[in-house]
């Protein structure tokens, strides 16, 4: 949300719900204590984030990021 991601790689056909609180810029892969704000697709919000920032994506074959957890991002400082 800072704007510090400068490469954002992520598999092509990575998906996965997400969900947020009223924190500012925290993102939960599982449900927390209610209430929260389910996001049907936080890897696609993810990747809007990171272009609005004037940030690169870069998608790559599935699998090719397993040990990443099937993304990464590189920062800019």
């Amino acid at each position: 949300m800072e704007g510090r991601g400068l490469m954002l790689l992520v598999e092509k056909d990575l998906h996965h719900r997400g969900y947020r609180k009223d924190e500012p810029g925290t993102l939960h892969l599982q449900p927390p204590t209610k209430p929260y704000t389910i996001i049907p697709d936080a890897v696609d919000n993810l990747i809007e984030v990171v272009r609005a920032k004037n940030g690169k994506v870069i998608f790559t074959e599935n699998n090719q990021l397993e040990q990443f957890n099937h993304l990464a991002l590189l920062l800019r400082y």
